[in-house]
C-alpha cells in the first residue's frame, strides 16, 4: 500500500466521523432513506454509540473499495500472465500520450484496446464472494448466438483474444 495512502486513513476517518456527526442530526429530516437509516432505531433512547455508527460507516466505505481492488488486481494479473496482451497495450497508452498531464478520462474514453482489455476483465472477473459459472446455457449474446456448454477454459482464459 502506498506510504501517501496509509497517512490519509486518519484524514478519511475523521472525515467520515464528522460525516456521522451531521448524519445522526439530520435522521429526522432525510427526504428518502438511505443505507445509514436502517441502523437508527424508532426511537433516541435506543440510539447507538457514535463510535459504533462510526465503525458502520467505516465498513460501507472500505467495502466500496474492495470491488475496484479486486478488479485492479485480476487486470493486472492477467496483463502479467499474457504478455502479448501487455505489450499491445503499453504500445497503445505510450503512443497517445506524451506526459501524464496528457492522461485524462476524455483523452482514455476513445481508446478501443484499452477499453477492450477493461471490458474483457471485467467479463472474465468475478466480482462476488463465490465463483458464478461462466457457461453459456445456448443463447444469444450481443447479437452473436453462444452454444451451450461454452465457457472459459481453466487454463486459457479469452484475455488474449482481445
Amino acid at each position: 500500500m502506498p506510504p501517501d495512502l496509509v497517512k490519509s486513513f486518519p484524514v478519511l476517518i475523521r472525515m467520515n466521523r464528522e460525516e456521522v456527526k451531521g448524519r445522526i442530526s439530520r435522521r429526522e429530516s432525510l427526504s428518502h432513506p438511505d443505507l445509514i437509516q436502517h441502523l437508527f432505531p424508532k426511537t433516541d433512547e435506543e440510539l447507538p454509540s457514535e463510535d459504533w455508527l462510526l465503525s458502520q460507516a467505516n465498513v460501507l466505505v472500505l467495502a466500496g473499495f474492495d470491488p475496484l481492488t479486486n478488479l485492479s488486481s485480476s487486470l493486472f494479473y492477467y496483463l502479467c500472465r499474457y504478455p502479448e496482451t501487455q505489450n499491445r497495450l503499453k504500445e497503445e497508452i505510450r503512443s497517445a500520450f506524451t506526459s501524464r498531464a496528457d492522461i485524462t478520462p476524455a483523452a482514455i474514453q476513445n481508446m478501443k484496446y484499452l477499453n477492450a482489455v477493461l471490458y474483457e476483465d471485467l467479463r472474465i472477473h468475478t466480482n462476488a464472494a463465490f465463483g458464478i459459472p461462466r457457461v453459456s446455457p445456448g443463447a444469444v449474446v450481443d447479437g452473436n448466438y453462444v452454444p451451450k456448454g461454452v465457457g472459459l477454459l481453466p487454463n486459457r482464459p479469452m484475455m488474449d483474444a482481445v
